[in-house]
């Protein structure tokens, strides 16, 4: 019964040995075919970006060529634009001036000549002595009293007397 035990545990032993063996490569080969699955799986996907990547840049080609296309037409337009507000001042102007030279040329004279000037005889007052009087005073007294008045305010010393005799005037 030893040996039975003995050659029962050798053959268990190598059972587990064939089993491991048909473990490791059923394992092996459902990795190989989950493994190539993904590979298929990730493939397909590669393929299906790079066909959304074609789709998305002849879409972008065509949204620049018609985005230039209109930016071209929107500033043709914005010149015209301005050129035609450019036109409507000037015709605003011109309107405006025709309008004013029409009221102008229906509008009576605005001086009337009532009678020529009659040319005085004699001078209003024969000698102006209060006007000369003002320019002899502006022109000959008005500078010299001003300059007696810069010399009293600016303290300059002119003679030999010590200034501490002096007033001190601010």
């Amino acid at each position: 019964m030893a040996r039975e035990i003995v050659d029962d545990e050798k053959a268990v032993e190598r059972f587990k040995g064939v089993l491991r063996e048909q473990a490791r490569a059923q394992l092996e080969a459902s990795a190989r075919g989950k493994h190539g699955e993904d590979i298929a799986t990730l493939k397909a996907d590669v393929e299906s970006r790079r066909v959304t990547r074609e789709l998305l840049r002849e879409r972008y080609q065509s949204e620049m060529k018609s985005v230039k296309q209109f930016s071209g037409d929107t500033l043709s337009f914005r010149f015209k634009q301005e050129e035609l507000a450019r036109a409507e001042k000037v015709l605003d102007l011109i309107s405006d001036r025709v309008i004013t030279l029409q009221t102008e040329q229906g509008a009576p004279p605005r001086v009337t000549r009532m009678k020529p000037a009659d040319p005085p005889l004699a001078p209003i007052e024969r000698l102006p002595y209060k006007k000369l009087l003002l320019a002899l005073l502006m022109g000959f007294c008005a500078p010299f009293g001003l300059a007696v008045f810069a010399e009293r305010i600016t303290l300059r010393v002119s003679d030999p007397v010590p200034s501490s005799s002096r007033p001190t005037w601010p």
